[in-house]
Protein backbone atom coordinates (compact mmCIF):
# COMPACT_ATOMS: atom_id res chain seq x y z
CA UNK A 1 0.00 0.00 0.00
CA UNK A 2 1.42 3.46 -0.92
CA UNK A 3 2.99 5.50 1.86
CA UNK A 4 0.37 7.51 3.77
CA UNK A 5 -2.61 5.70 2.26
CA UNK A 6 -4.83 4.06 4.87
CA UNK A 7 -7.62 1.54 4.38
CA UNK A 8 -10.14 4.27 5.22
CA UNK A 9 -8.69 6.58 2.56
CA UNK A 10 -8.84 3.79 0.02
CA UNK A 11 -12.43 2.90 0.94
CA UNK A 12 -13.63 6.51 0.82
CA UNK A 13 -11.89 7.14 -2.50
CA UNK A 14 -13.38 3.98 -4.01
CA UNK A 15 -16.93 4.64 -2.82
CA UNK A 16 -16.77 8.29 -3.85
CA UNK A 17 -15.35 7.43 -7.25
CA UNK A 18 -17.98 4.79 -7.94
CA UNK A 19 -20.77 7.12 -6.85
CA UNK A 20 -19.50 9.87 -9.13
CA UNK A 21 -19.09 7.41 -12.00
CA UNK A 22 -22.66 6.16 -11.54
CA UNK A 23 -23.95 9.73 -11.53
CA UNK A 24 -22.01 10.66 -14.67
CA UNK A 25 -23.15 7.52 -16.50
CA UNK A 26 -26.74 8.39 -15.61
CA UNK A 27 -26.26 11.94 -16.93
CA UNK A 28 -24.81 10.53 -20.14
CA UNK A 29 -27.65 8.06 -20.64
CA UNK A 30 -30.36 10.64 -19.95
CA UNK A 31 -28.99 13.20 -22.42
CA UNK A 32 -27.63 15.59 -19.77
CA UNK A 33 -23.96 15.28 -20.60
CA UNK A 34 -23.66 19.07 -20.79
CA UNK A 35 -24.04 19.16 -17.00
CA UNK A 36 -20.68 17.38 -16.70
CA UNK A 37 -18.94 19.86 -19.03
CA UNK A 38 -20.43 22.88 -17.26
CA UNK A 39 -19.26 21.38 -13.95
CA UNK A 40 -15.69 20.98 -15.24
CA UNK A 41 -15.46 24.48 -16.74
CA UNK A 42 -17.31 26.08 -13.82
CA UNK A 43 -14.97 24.50 -11.27
CA UNK A 44 -11.93 25.78 -13.17
CA UNK A 45 -13.28 29.34 -13.32
CA UNK A 46 -14.38 29.28 -9.66
CA UNK A 47 -10.96 28.03 -8.54
CA UNK A 48 -9.23 30.75 -10.55
CA UNK A 49 -11.58 33.33 -9.02
CA UNK A 50 -11.00 32.27 -5.42
CA UNK A 51 -7.29 31.38 -5.71
CA UNK A 52 -5.36 33.57 -8.17
CA UNK A 53 -2.16 31.53 -7.69
CA UNK A 54 -2.72 27.98 -8.94
CA UNK A 55 0.38 26.76 -7.09
CA UNK A 56 -0.84 27.94 -3.68
CA UNK A 57 -4.30 26.60 -2.81
CA UNK A 58 -4.73 26.07 0.96
CA UNK A 59 -8.29 24.75 0.73
CA UNK A 60 -8.75 20.95 0.90
CA UNK A 61 -11.92 21.43 -1.18
CA UNK A 62 -9.88 22.58 -4.19
CA UNK A 63 -6.72 20.59 -3.49
CA UNK A 64 -7.81 17.13 -2.41
CA UNK A 65 -5.27 15.37 -0.14
CA UNK A 66 -4.68 11.70 -0.95
CA UNK A 67 -1.75 9.54 0.17
CA UNK A 68 0.57 12.46 0.79
CA UNK A 69 -0.27 14.02 -2.58
CA UNK A 70 -2.96 16.37 -3.78
CA UNK A 71 -5.48 16.10 -6.58
CA UNK A 72 -7.35 18.93 -8.22
CA UNK A 73 -11.12 18.50 -8.43
CA UNK A 74 -10.88 19.11 -12.17
CA UNK A 75 -8.62 16.12 -12.78
CA UNK A 76 -11.01 13.88 -10.82
CA UNK A 77 -14.04 15.27 -12.67
CA UNK A 78 -12.47 14.96 -16.12
CA UNK A 79 -11.05 11.50 -15.48
CA UNK A 80 -14.33 10.06 -14.19
CA UNK A 81 -16.30 11.84 -16.94
CA UNK A 82 -14.14 10.26 -19.66
CA UNK A 83 -14.72 6.80 -18.19
CA UNK A 84 -18.46 7.47 -18.01
CA UNK A 85 -18.47 8.64 -21.65
CA UNK A 86 -16.75 5.39 -22.68
CA UNK A 87 -19.17 3.24 -20.67
CA UNK A 88 -22.31 4.98 -21.88
CA UNK A 89 -21.93 5.83 -25.58
CA UNK A 90 -25.12 7.58 -26.67
CA UNK A 91 -24.13 8.80 -30.12
CA UNK A 92 -22.00 7.63 -33.00
CA UNK A 93 -18.47 8.95 -32.82
CA UNK A 94 -17.39 10.93 -35.86
CA UNK A 95 -13.90 12.14 -36.71
CA UNK A 96 -13.40 15.64 -38.01
CA UNK A 97 -10.30 16.93 -39.78
CA UNK A 98 -9.43 19.14 -36.82
CA UNK A 99 -10.01 16.20 -34.45
CA UNK A 100 -7.55 14.09 -36.42
CA UNK A 101 -5.04 16.94 -36.22
CA UNK A 102 -5.37 17.13 -32.44
CA UNK A 103 -5.05 13.33 -32.16
CA UNK A 104 -1.75 13.51 -34.06
CA UNK A 105 -0.50 16.29 -31.75
CA UNK A 106 -1.46 14.40 -28.59
CA UNK A 107 0.27 11.25 -29.87
CA UNK A 108 3.50 13.13 -30.56
CA UNK A 109 3.30 14.96 -27.22
CA UNK A 110 2.91 11.59 -25.47
CA UNK A 111 6.06 10.39 -27.23
CA UNK A 112 7.81 13.52 -25.93
CA UNK A 113 6.89 12.39 -22.40
CA UNK A 114 8.76 9.13 -22.97
CA UNK A 115 11.73 11.07 -24.37
CA UNK A 116 11.74 13.30 -21.29
CA UNK A 117 11.82 10.33 -18.93
CA UNK A 118 14.62 8.67 -20.93
CA UNK A 119 16.60 11.94 -20.90
CA UNK A 120 16.42 12.10 -17.12
CA UNK A 121 14.17 15.16 -16.90
CA UNK A 122 12.39 15.60 -13.54
CA UNK A 123 9.61 13.01 -13.43
CA UNK A 124 7.21 15.16 -11.44
CA UNK A 125 7.50 18.00 -13.95
CA UNK A 126 7.14 15.60 -16.88
CA UNK A 127 4.02 14.05 -15.33
CA UNK A 128 2.55 17.53 -14.81
CA UNK A 129 3.26 18.45 -18.44
CA UNK A 130 1.59 15.35 -19.86
CA UNK A 131 -1.36 15.67 -17.48
CA UNK A 132 -1.87 19.28 -18.59
CA UNK A 133 -1.97 18.33 -22.26
CA UNK A 134 -3.83 15.01 -22.23
CA UNK A 135 -6.18 15.31 -19.25
CA UNK A 136 -6.97 18.98 -18.70
CA UNK A 137 -6.76 20.11 -22.32
CA UNK A 138 -7.48 16.95 -24.32
CA UNK A 139 -10.03 15.59 -21.85
CA UNK A 140 -12.06 18.80 -21.82
CA UNK A 141 -11.89 18.95 -25.61
CA UNK A 142 -13.24 15.39 -25.95
CA UNK A 143 -16.01 15.93 -23.41
CA UNK A 144 -17.16 19.15 -25.07
CA UNK A 145 -16.92 17.79 -28.61
CA UNK A 146 -19.54 15.16 -27.76
CA UNK A 147 -22.23 17.67 -26.78
CA UNK A 148 -25.25 18.49 -28.94
CA UNK A 149 -25.28 22.10 -30.12
CA UNK A 150 -28.59 22.83 -28.40
CA UNK A 151 -27.01 22.30 -24.97
CA UNK A 152 -24.40 24.99 -25.67
CA UNK A 153 -26.45 27.71 -27.38
CA UNK A 154 -29.72 27.28 -25.46
CA UNK A 155 -31.14 30.49 -24.05
CA UNK A 156 -31.12 29.17 -20.49
CA UNK A 157 -27.48 27.93 -20.27
CA UNK A 158 -26.17 31.06 -21.98
CA UNK A 159 -28.19 33.27 -19.61
CA UNK A 160 -26.81 31.44 -16.59
CA UNK A 161 -23.20 31.81 -17.72
CA UNK A 162 -23.65 35.49 -18.56
CA UNK A 163 -25.26 36.17 -15.18
CA UNK A 164 -22.74 34.32 -13.00
CA UNK A 165 -19.65 35.57 -14.85
CA UNK A 166 -21.01 39.11 -14.78
CA UNK A 167 -21.66 38.80 -11.03
CA UNK A 168 -18.09 37.57 -10.49
CA UNK A 169 -16.71 40.64 -12.28
CA UNK A 170 -18.92 43.03 -10.32
CA UNK A 171 -18.04 41.48 -6.94
CA UNK A 172 -14.34 40.72 -7.32
CA UNK A 173 -12.93 43.52 -9.48
CA UNK A 174 -13.38 46.17 -6.72
CA UNK A 175 -11.55 43.87 -4.28
CA UNK A 176 -8.43 44.11 -6.44
CA UNK A 177 -7.85 47.66 -5.22
CA UNK A 178 -6.79 46.56 -1.73
CA UNK A 179 -5.49 43.68 0.36
CA UNK A 180 -8.55 41.66 1.27
CA UNK A 181 -8.79 38.16 2.69
CA UNK A 182 -11.45 35.91 4.17
CA UNK A 183 -10.94 32.93 6.45
CA UNK A 184 -13.76 30.45 5.93
CA UNK A 185 -13.93 26.92 7.36
CA UNK A 186 -12.19 24.48 4.98
CA UNK A 187 -11.79 27.31 2.46
CA UNK A 188 -9.41 30.08 3.55
CA UNK A 189 -9.15 32.88 1.00
CA UNK A 190 -5.83 34.66 1.60
CA UNK A 191 -6.17 36.96 -1.43
CA UNK A 192 -9.45 38.30 -2.75
CA UNK A 193 -9.30 39.98 -6.13
CA UNK A 194 -9.43 39.58 -9.88
CA UNK A 195 -6.33 37.59 -10.84
CA UNK A 196 -4.80 36.95 -14.23
CA UNK A 197 -6.13 33.42 -14.73
CA UNK A 198 -9.76 34.24 -13.98
CA UNK A 199 -9.54 37.37 -16.13
CA UNK A 200 -8.20 35.33 -19.07
CA UNK A 201 -10.98 32.73 -18.65
CA UNK A 202 -13.79 35.27 -18.32
CA UNK A 203 -12.65 37.32 -21.33
CA UNK A 204 -12.42 34.20 -23.54
CA UNK A 205 -15.79 32.84 -22.38
CA UNK A 206 -17.27 36.31 -22.78
CA UNK A 207 -16.24 36.22 -26.44
CA UNK A 208 -18.08 32.92 -26.93
CA UNK A 209 -21.22 34.18 -25.18
CA UNK A 210 -21.16 37.45 -27.13
CA UNK A 211 -20.86 35.63 -30.45
CA UNK A 212 -23.78 33.33 -29.63
CA UNK A 213 -26.05 36.11 -28.39
CA UNK A 214 -25.55 38.63 -31.20
CA UNK A 215 -26.32 35.95 -33.79
CA UNK A 216 -29.67 35.01 -32.28
CA UNK A 217 -32.71 36.01 -34.32
CA UNK A 218 -33.89 37.88 -31.23
CA UNK A 219 -30.89 38.70 -29.03
CA UNK A 220 -31.40 39.78 -25.43
CA UNK A 221 -29.94 43.27 -24.87
CA UNK A 222 -28.98 42.55 -21.26
CA UNK A 223 -27.06 39.44 -22.27
CA UNK A 224 -25.29 41.25 -25.12
CA UNK A 225 -24.36 44.15 -22.86
CA UNK A 226 -23.06 41.92 -20.06
CA UNK A 227 -21.05 39.82 -22.52
CA UNK A 228 -19.43 43.01 -23.83
CA UNK A 229 -18.46 43.94 -20.27
CA UNK A 230 -16.94 40.48 -19.79
CA UNK A 231 -14.73 40.96 -22.85
CA UNK A 232 -13.68 44.42 -21.60
CA UNK A 233 -13.22 43.34 -17.97
CA UNK A 234 -9.44 43.02 -18.41
CA UNK A 235 -9.19 46.82 -18.56
CA UNK A 236 -10.22 46.92 -14.89
CA UNK A 237 -7.14 44.97 -13.81
CA UNK A 238 -3.39 45.43 -14.11
CA UNK A 239 -2.50 42.26 -16.03
CA UNK A 240 -0.96 42.85 -19.43
CA UNK A 241 -1.65 39.27 -20.49
CA UNK A 242 -5.40 39.58 -19.89
CA UNK A 243 -5.47 42.72 -22.04
CA UNK A 244 -3.89 40.69 -24.84
CA UNK A 245 -6.75 38.20 -24.58
CA UNK A 246 -9.25 41.04 -24.92
CA UNK A 247 -7.32 42.37 -27.90
CA UNK A 248 -7.42 38.99 -29.63
CA UNK A 249 -11.16 38.56 -29.00
CA UNK A 250 -12.02 42.06 -30.19
CA UNK A 251 -9.72 41.65 -33.21
CA UNK A 252 -11.71 38.64 -34.45
CA UNK A 253 -15.01 40.47 -34.00
CA UNK A 254 -13.60 43.49 -35.82
CA UNK A 255 -12.38 41.29 -38.68
CA UNK A 256 -15.74 39.53 -38.93
CA UNK A 257 -17.58 42.85 -38.96
CA UNK A 258 -15.92 43.68 -42.30
CA UNK A 259 -17.20 40.50 -43.93
CA UNK A 260 -20.10 40.89 -46.31
CA UNK A 261 -22.42 38.65 -44.30
CA UNK A 262 -22.03 40.47 -40.94
CA UNK A 263 -25.41 42.19 -41.28
CA UNK A 264 -27.10 38.91 -42.20
CA UNK A 265 -25.48 36.99 -39.36
CA UNK A 266 -25.84 39.42 -36.44
CA UNK A 267 -28.37 41.83 -35.01
CA UNK A 268 -25.91 44.70 -34.87
CA UNK A 269 -27.62 46.23 -37.85
CA UNK A 270 -30.48 47.18 -35.54
CA UNK A 271 -30.55 50.63 -34.00
CA UNK A 272 -31.21 49.26 -30.50
CA UNK A 273 -28.06 47.19 -30.29
CA UNK A 274 -25.93 49.94 -31.78
CA UNK A 275 -27.08 52.20 -28.98
CA UNK A 276 -26.45 49.41 -26.50
CA UNK A 277 -22.85 49.00 -27.67
CA UNK A 278 -22.22 52.73 -27.21
CA UNK A 279 -23.93 52.67 -23.80
CA UNK A 280 -21.85 49.72 -22.56
CA UNK A 281 -18.59 51.35 -23.65
CA UNK A 282 -19.61 54.60 -21.97
CA UNK A 283 -20.70 52.81 -18.81
CA UNK A 284 -17.37 51.00 -18.55
CA UNK A 285 -15.43 54.27 -18.81
CA UNK A 286 -17.68 56.11 -16.34
CA UNK A 287 -17.60 53.23 -13.83
CA UNK A 288 -13.81 53.08 -13.84
CA UNK A 289 -13.59 56.87 -13.51
CA UNK A 290 -15.78 56.99 -10.40
CA UNK A 291 -13.92 54.19 -8.62
CA UNK A 292 -11.17 56.65 -7.74
CA UNK A 293 -11.24 59.14 -4.89
CA UNK A 294 -11.89 62.79 -5.67
CA UNK A 295 -8.74 64.39 -6.99
CA UNK A 296 -7.01 61.08 -7.70
CA UNK A 297 -5.81 60.17 -11.20
CA UNK A 298 -8.20 58.37 -13.51
CA UNK A 299 -8.03 54.71 -12.40
CA UNK A 300 -8.52 53.41 -15.93
CA UNK A 301 -5.45 55.27 -17.15
CA UNK A 302 -3.50 54.29 -14.04
CA UNK A 303 -4.32 50.59 -14.46
CA UNK A 304 -3.46 50.48 -18.14
CA UNK A 305 -0.24 52.42 -17.55
CA UNK A 306 0.71 50.09 -14.67
CA UNK A 307 0.00 47.04 -16.80
CA UNK A 308 2.17 48.27 -19.66
CA UNK A 309 4.89 50.56 -18.28
CA UNK A 310 5.37 49.99 -14.53
CA UNK A 311 8.76 49.09 -13.05
CA UNK A 312 7.48 45.62 -12.12
CA UNK A 313 6.39 44.98 -15.70
CA UNK A 314 9.76 46.16 -17.02
CA UNK A 315 11.55 43.75 -14.67
CA UNK A 316 9.20 40.98 -15.77
CA UNK A 317 9.99 41.73 -19.42
CA UNK A 318 13.74 41.56 -18.72
CA UNK A 319 13.28 38.20 -16.99
CA UNK A 320 11.33 36.90 -19.97
CA UNK A 321 14.13 37.90 -22.33
CA UNK A 322 16.63 36.01 -20.19
CA UNK A 323 14.34 32.95 -20.13
CA UNK A 324 13.90 33.06 -23.90
CA UNK A 325 17.67 33.19 -24.47
CA UNK A 326 18.13 30.10 -22.30
CA UNK A 327 15.28 28.34 -24.12
CA UNK A 328 16.79 29.02 -27.54
CA UNK A 329 20.04 27.36 -26.41
CA UNK A 330 18.10 24.22 -25.40
CA UNK A 331 16.09 24.24 -28.64
CA UNK A 332 19.25 24.39 -30.76
CA UNK A 333 20.54 21.32 -28.92
CA UNK A 334 17.54 19.16 -30.04
CA UNK A 335 15.66 21.16 -32.71
CA UNK A 336 13.67 18.41 -34.46
CA UNK A 337 12.44 16.07 -31.72
CA UNK A 338 12.89 18.28 -28.67
CA UNK A 339 14.30 17.61 -25.21
CA UNK A 340 11.19 15.84 -23.92
CA UNK A 341 8.61 16.84 -21.33
CA UNK A 342 9.81 17.97 -17.92
CA UNK A 343 12.52 20.26 -19.32
CA UNK A 344 12.61 23.82 -17.97
CA UNK A 345 14.98 26.76 -18.27
CA UNK A 346 17.09 28.34 -15.51
CA UNK A 347 16.24 31.85 -14.37
CA UNK A 348 19.33 33.44 -12.82
CA UNK A 349 18.07 36.19 -10.56
CA UNK A 350 20.10 38.80 -8.72
CA UNK A 351 22.63 37.33 -6.25
CA UNK A 352 22.18 35.93 -3.59
CA UNK A 353 18.84 34.63 -4.87
CA UNK A 354 19.15 31.01 -6.07
CA UNK A 355 18.66 29.86 -9.65
CA UNK A 356 15.13 28.64 -10.28
CA UNK A 357 13.78 26.58 -13.17
CA UNK A 358 10.70 27.88 -14.95
CA UNK A 359 8.75 27.43 -18.22
CA UNK A 360 9.53 29.74 -21.12
CA UNK A 361 6.31 31.81 -20.84
CA UNK A 362 5.79 31.37 -24.57
CA UNK A 363 3.73 28.55 -26.08
CA UNK A 364 5.85 28.30 -29.24
CA UNK A 365 9.15 28.12 -27.35
CA UNK A 366 7.67 25.64 -24.88
CA UNK A 367 6.60 23.31 -27.66
CA UNK A 368 9.91 23.66 -29.50
CA UNK A 369 11.88 22.97 -26.34
CA UNK A 370 9.76 19.99 -25.28
CA UNK A 371 8.60 18.38 -28.54
CA UNK A 372 10.75 19.99 -31.23
CA UNK A 373 9.81 21.39 -34.61
CA UNK A 374 7.53 18.41 -35.24
CA UNK A 375 5.49 19.08 -32.11
CA UNK A 376 5.12 22.77 -32.89
CA UNK A 377 4.13 22.02 -36.49
CA UNK A 378 1.45 19.56 -35.36
CA UNK A 379 0.08 22.09 -32.86
CA UNK A 380 -0.04 24.86 -35.47
CA UNK A 381 -1.71 22.48 -37.93
CA UNK A 382 -4.37 21.43 -35.40
CA UNK A 383 -5.12 25.01 -34.37
CA UNK A 384 -5.23 26.10 -38.00
CA UNK A 385 -7.66 23.31 -38.92
CA UNK A 386 -9.92 24.25 -36.00
CA UNK A 387 -9.95 27.95 -36.88
CA UNK A 388 -10.51 27.09 -40.54
CA UNK A 389 -13.62 25.17 -39.51
CA UNK A 390 -14.81 28.20 -37.57
CA UNK A 391 -14.18 30.61 -40.44
CA UNK A 392 -15.92 28.36 -42.97
CA UNK A 393 -18.94 27.95 -40.71
CA UNK A 394 -19.16 31.72 -40.22
CA UNK A 395 -19.23 32.26 -43.98
CA UNK A 396 -21.25 29.28 -45.21
CA UNK A 397 -23.83 28.20 -42.66
CA UNK A 398 -27.44 29.31 -42.79
CA UNK A 399 -28.00 28.45 -39.12
CA UNK A 400 -27.51 31.65 -37.05
CA UNK A 401 -26.58 29.79 -33.86
CA UNK A 402 -23.92 27.74 -35.64
CA UNK A 403 -22.51 31.01 -36.94
CA UNK A 404 -22.59 32.44 -33.40
CA UNK A 405 -20.64 29.53 -31.92
CA UNK A 406 -18.14 29.67 -34.79
CA UNK A 407 -17.56 33.41 -34.31
CA UNK A 408 -17.48 33.41 -30.50
CA UNK A 409 -15.35 30.30 -30.07
CA UNK A 410 -12.87 31.46 -32.73
CA UNK A 411 -12.60 34.81 -30.94
CA UNK A 412 -11.94 33.17 -27.57
CA UNK A 413 -9.38 30.76 -29.04
CA UNK A 414 -7.55 33.61 -30.78
CA UNK A 415 -7.47 35.58 -27.54
CA UNK A 416 -5.93 32.68 -25.63
CA UNK A 417 -3.39 32.10 -28.41
CA UNK A 418 -2.39 35.76 -28.02
CA UNK A 419 -1.97 35.03 -24.31
CA UNK A 420 0.33 32.14 -25.27
CA UNK A 421 2.86 34.66 -26.58
CA UNK A 422 3.60 35.85 -23.01
CA UNK A 423 2.42 32.93 -20.86
CA UNK A 424 3.01 29.18 -20.86
CA UNK A 425 -0.49 28.19 -21.94
CA UNK A 426 -0.01 24.49 -21.19
CA UNK A 427 1.14 25.32 -17.65
CA UNK A 428 -2.00 27.29 -16.75
CA UNK A 429 -4.38 24.57 -15.55
CA UNK A 430 -7.54 26.67 -15.40
CA UNK A 431 -6.88 28.51 -18.66
CA UNK A 432 -6.08 25.38 -20.67
CA UNK A 433 -9.42 23.84 -19.60
CA UNK A 434 -11.23 26.82 -21.11
CA UNK A 435 -9.03 26.53 -24.22
CA UNK A 436 -10.06 22.90 -24.68
CA UNK A 437 -13.70 23.80 -24.11
CA UNK A 438 -13.67 26.48 -26.83
CA UNK A 439 -12.00 24.14 -29.33
CA UNK A 440 -14.62 21.51 -28.51
CA UNK A 441 -17.37 24.05 -29.19
CA UNK A 442 -16.03 24.54 -32.72
CA UNK A 443 -16.13 20.78 -33.28
CA UNK A 444 -19.72 20.66 -32.01
CA UNK A 445 -20.75 23.40 -34.44
CA UNK A 446 -18.98 21.64 -37.33
CA UNK A 447 -20.65 18.30 -36.61
CA UNK A 448 -24.07 19.91 -36.24
CA UNK A 449 -23.73 21.71 -39.56
CA UNK A 450 -22.54 18.53 -41.29
CA UNK A 451 -25.51 16.57 -39.89
CA UNK A 452 -27.93 19.33 -40.88
CA UNK A 453 -26.67 19.42 -44.46
CA UNK A 454 -26.82 15.63 -44.70
CA UNK A 455 -30.41 15.62 -43.42
CA UNK A 456 -31.41 18.31 -45.91
CA UNK A 457 -29.79 16.39 -48.78
CA UNK A 458 -31.60 13.22 -47.72
CA UNK A 459 -34.95 15.00 -47.53
CA UNK A 460 -34.38 16.50 -50.96
CA UNK A 461 -33.43 13.14 -52.45
CA UNK A 462 -36.36 11.28 -50.87
CA UNK A 463 -38.78 14.09 -51.66
CA UNK A 464 -37.89 13.89 -55.33
CA UNK A 465 -39.06 10.26 -55.39
CA UNK A 466 -42.88 10.08 -55.78
CA UNK A 467 -43.11 6.63 -54.17
CA UNK A 468 -40.97 7.16 -51.05
CA UNK A 469 -42.30 8.79 -47.86
CA UNK A 470 -40.53 11.86 -46.53
CA UNK A 471 -38.55 10.97 -43.38
CA UNK A 472 -39.18 12.87 -40.18
CA UNK A 473 -36.53 14.22 -37.85
CA UNK A 474 -36.35 13.23 -34.22
CA UNK A 475 -33.81 13.79 -31.47
CA UNK A 476 -32.22 10.98 -29.55
CA UNK A 477 -31.34 11.11 -25.86
CA UNK A 478 -28.21 13.15 -26.48
CA UNK A 479 -29.98 15.71 -28.63
CA UNK A 480 -28.51 14.47 -31.91
CA UNK A 481 -30.77 14.43 -34.98
CA UNK A 482 -31.76 10.99 -36.24
CA UNK A 483 -33.94 9.99 -39.16
CA UNK A 484 -37.19 8.21 -38.40
CA UNK A 485 -38.99 6.40 -41.21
Amino acid sequence: MPHGLTVTDLWLAGVGGLAMLALFVWLEMTGRRSTIVWLVVGEAVLEALLYPNQASIPSPLFYLPLAGRHLRPSEVLIGVALVARALAPTARRQWTTAGAGWAAFFAWYSAAFVVGILNGNPKITALFDIKEALLFFGGTYLLTAGLPLSQIVGRRPVARWVFWLGLAVVLFVPLSRGNHSLNLPLMPLPVLGFGSDVSDCIVALGGLLLGIEICRPRPRPWAVGTSMLLVLSSLMGTQRAAMMVSGGVLGVFALASFSRNWRHRTAFGSRTLRRLAVAVAGLAVVAMAFLAEIGAPNPAVVRIHAALFSTAKAESANARLQIWREAVALIVHQPVFGNGLGIQVPLREVWPLPVIYVPTHDIALDLLMRSGVVGLALFVMAVGLSLREGWRLWHRTTDPLVAGVALGASAGITGLLALGAVESLFDQVRVVIVFGFLLGCLTVAHRHEKARLAAEAERTQVGSSPEAPVPAQAADASGQLTTVA
